[in-house]
């Protein structure tokens, strides 16, 4: 996943709250150097400029290459294949360095007594009294590191995780399974948050799950699941938990409870000899093969069904996908 120039170092998206009848002056000034050197810690930004711009001429790229009249179908292929390892290449390097950076901040800042450090999710970022929504940095409980995500603290109460957010066609969804993996986009645009940090979150609590439309015409509806929870890699980031459906869309996703994630390189779908990745440009956890698509061609799909599509619902304008704990916390999987 990249960021843009919203994304700053001064961790303003992140509570950090000292009890002063509890730390001693020699644990404040602690916390007050490393605060003072969060900019060393995660000073990030000239490579993540450096990955913006290359993922942000992509369709550059892509259009001069189809456009060329002197190169071949097959030479196109894997043209644009080597520029696709090379763009995922980056962002599996720039998430790592995130992660290490961030892990080391987060084991900093709990070496401090009475400190309180990063949220497990967006509705305990709630809970702490922030009420904007924006960009924080999340650590569920049982991940390795922390990491970014956008955090919905308006909409239906707020405390939500955004997972998914298409509306303008500027990122390509069409990737393969590392980048559906560890996410990708941008968290002030569009962008998918990664298999894994969802796993992170929803895998071993019970979460609910809103999906947000925008159709051509401009009118709205939704999908709301009172159950969701993606499993593991071993797993194959299965649909594992859904349930408990309401709203005013269809209900689109049912059909896909259960079954593993799918990418153009990695065929985990029922339908044999068939990847639906590949038949229909997307990704999803699909069956034989879908009948809700929301990472599907946001322009040029000249089949409906490649398109970003819930149920009868085709060439969605906007879509997002959003969720959160149960209020009961004690419910967990």
């Amino acid at each position: 996943m990249y960021l843009d120039s919203h994304f700053t170092a001064d961790f303003t998206f992140f509570q950090v709250s000292v009890s002063s009848t509890v730390t001693p002056d020699t644990e404040r000034q602690k916390l007050i150097n490393i605060l003072n050197t969060l900019n060393e810690k995660v000073e990030l930004k000239s490579t993540i400029r450096e990955i913006n711009q290359r993922l942000e001429n992509l369709d550059k790229h892509y259009a001069e290459i189809k456009l060329s009249p002197t190169t071949t179908s097959n030479e196109v292929s894997h043209k644009l294949e080597i520029i696709e390892q090379k763009l995922t290449a980056s962002r599996v390097n720039i998430t790592k360095e995130l992660d290490d950076r961030f892990k080391k901040l987060a084991e900093l800042l709990n070496a401090v007594p009475g400190v309180t450090t990063i949220p497990e999710n967006c509705l305990e970022v709630k809970k702490r009294g922030n009420n904007v929504t924006g960009v924080f940095l999340i650590k569920p409980k049982f991940a390795s590191a922390p990491f970014l995500e956008v955090c919905d603290l308006t909409t239906k109460g707020g405390g939500w995780t955004v997972i998914l957010n298409r509306f303008d066609g500027k990122v390509d969804f069409y990737l393969g399974w590392q980048s559906y993996k560890i996410g990708f986009g941008n968290l002030a645009g569009e962008f998918w948050l990664g298999l894994e940090n969802i796993h992170q979150l929803s895998g071993y609590q019970v979460n609910e799950l809103l999906v947000e439309l925008v159709e051509s015409d401009n009118k709205e509806t939704f999908a709301s699941y009172d159950h969701f929870s993606v499993g593991s890699e071993v797993e194959g980031y299965a649909l594992k938990t859904l349930g408990g459906f309401s709203g005013t869309a269809e209900n689109s996703l049912e059909y896909h409870g259960g079954f593993k994630f799918t990418t153009k390189d990695k065929d985990q779908d029922l339908h044999t000899g068939v990847n639906c990745a590949q038949s229909y440009s997307g990704a999803w956890w699909y069956g034989e093969c879908h009948n809700s698509h929301l990472t599907g061609l946001y322009k040029g799909a000249t089949d409906k069904y490649k398109g970003v599509r819930w149920g009868e619902r085709f060439y969605l304008k906007k879509a997002r996908m959003l969720i959160r704990p149960q209020l009961d916390l004690s419910l967990t999987l």
